[in-house]
């Protein structure tokens, strides 16, 4: 569905979803990638959210929101916890450069917490180019260590950045088990959340992860997260940089959720 369109079907609902009592024990994740400045015809899916826009949407989320840890939420939902009224977690894909340079000074200047999903092929093989996700320049194993002691969780995003859908069972393996191992070693930490490369997952997937100690794995469907619910399975709202001011607030009042069951359908 184009841009436009569901601009056009959520303006139509945010009003309504307003007016909506707003459900308890929620969890809402938000989805960045890149925080920098980009020339739109080369970011033509936007995931290059600007510096400014990225501050006014964390200073957004502090006067109207909870920020809360991702790891320490999705805890909570699965021991019946009681959660922050419009809890919202921050999220990073892909592990950018960014990430240290120009999102973690406005999240630790508002003490908002944040969970980055590094990809081990990026980290390995900067700049290589060959894929859209790889142009832009990405954390190394110091910056990683580094924002890891400045409130920055990290999880793992795979090995290569491959679709996990349809892979055999050793390459799957491989994508779940090699990430984990690696980044352990850097923040001496363990690291147990995972985010799907390009939202694929299945029945398999969500079982190998459980196996190798994951505690919960994001998706890329919109919705809002509820008690009891797959926490292998997390819905996210994705941010872009094609996103305003006034889609940024329609997105955490949950205009855009429509979009998960869309999703799912297909």
């Amino acid at each position: 569905m184009k841009r436009q369109a569901k601009k056009i079907i959520s303006s139509v609902i945010y009003p309504i979803s307003r007016l909506m009592k707003k459900p308890k024990n929620t969890l809402r994740i938000l989805m960045y990638h890149a925080i920098e400045e980009k020339d739109r015809r080369e970011d033509t899916l936007g995931i290059a959210v600007t510096p400014g826009a990225f501050k006014k949407q964390m200073a957004y989320i502090k006067e109207n929101f909870n920020p809360v840890g991702l790891r320490e939420s999705v805890l909570m939902l699965k021991e019946n916890k009681e959660l922050p009224e419009r809890a919202v977690a921050v999220t990073f894909d892909d592990g950018y450069k960014s990430v240290k340079t120009e999102a973690l000074p406005v999240l630790r200047g508002l003490n908002i917490p944040a969970t980055v999903f590094i990809n081990i092929f990026f980290i390995e093989n900067r700049l290589s180019g060959h894929d859209y996700w790889d142009k832009w320049a990405t954390l190394t194993p110091m910056d990683i260590t580094e924002i890891s002691k400045n409130g920055i969780s990290i999880g793992s995003h795979g090995f290569t950045h491959r679709r996990l859908g349809g892979l055999d069972k050793d390459e799957l393996i491989e994508e779940i088990e090699l990430p984990e191992d690696f980044l352990k070693e850097i923040v001496k930490a363990s690291v147990d959340t995972f985010s799907y490369p390009h939202g694929s997952f299945n029945g398999e997937i969500k079982t190998a992860l459980k196996k190798k100690g994951y505690k919960c794995a994001c998706s890329s469907i919109e919705g809002l997260n509820r008690r009891g619910e797959d926490l292998y399975e997390l819905k996210r709202t994705e941010i872009t940089a094609y996103d305003d001011a006034d889609t940024f607030k329609r997105k955490l009042s949950g205009a855009y959720d429509w979009l998960g069951a869309v999703r799912r359908r297909r």
